[in-house]
């Protein structure tokens, strides 16, 4: 059966909430990538990179249409996994080349050196209300009349939640953490490591041979991940300045 793999030297970063006005590093990440200054061999793109991204959303994808299309053609060069958020979905169609996993195809089977990594934004096994959430928000009937407002309205049900979003303390750290995750890894079947982003805790725990990794915010620390596994599987953290 045919794996995706993990290369040495690949990139992961989750939660960078890139937003209109406040928070503004994901591009300048972008941009050393896509000038050879950074070389990763992959780049794992792990949700809520943008904090409103709704690819069906075709009045305001221009917002970010520059970045679309440097993650595209960053793409060309090397895989670009986008593990969709619960700020960004329905992405496929406004990239060519990048490999979009979407919620449903979540949490998704990687290798690395017969390891087992199940790969997911994070958000895959919460409550069931969420997920009827989830639904709702994705269905056909919600993103046809988002669209006809946001056409009435010049896109002002999104700049209005962006700003919401932008005053919205992300940055928190949660006391009973690990009992939630420890609650949710029976789910994670056959693995050697969770890796997630969501939750932007930056923390990692070993449950009965399974080690999960909480992967940082890169919108409260800055921090994206080199992956290495010569020695030792590593999720390394660099701050990006």
């Amino acid at each position: 059966m045919f794996h995706n793999k993990i290369k040495d030297g690949a990139f992961f970063i989750a939660d960078a909430h890139e937003s209109e006005v406040k928070r503004r590093v994901f591009g300048k990440f972008l941009d050393e990538i896509y000038s050879g200054k950074l070389k990763p061999t992959q780049l794992f793109l792990m949700g809520d990179i943008f904090d409103v991204l709704i690819g069906t959303d075709k009045f305001c994808t221009l917002l970010w249409d520059s970045y679309i299309k440097k993650i595209d053609e960053i793409a060309k060069n090397i895989e670009v996994f986008y593990f969709e958020g619960n700020h960004d979905f329905d992405l496929q169609r406004i990239f060519s080349y990048v490999k979009v996993i979407p919620l449903q195809s979540q949490p998704s089977l990687f290798i690395c050196n017969d390891k087992k990594f199940l790969l997911s934004h994070g958000d895959s096994f919460d409550k069931f209300s969420y997920k009827i959430y989830t639904k709702f928000i994705r269905s056909k009937i919600t993103i046809s009349l988002l669209n006809i407002f946001q056409k009435l309205s010049n896109c002002k049900i999104t700049r209005d939640l962006s700003k919401k979003l932008e005053k919205k303390n992300i940055c928190t750290k949660m006391s009973s953490f690990e009992k939630i995750v420890e609650e949710k890894m029976d789910k994670y079947k056959d693995c050697d490591y969770v890796v997630e982003g969501h939750y932007h805790q930056n923390v990692s725990f070993t449950f009965k041979n399974k080690t999960y990794i909480n992967l940082a915010s890169f919108a409260c620390e800055n921090i994206y991940y080199s992956f290495t596994y010569k020695e030792k599987i590593e999720f390394n953290p660099i701050v990006f300045n």
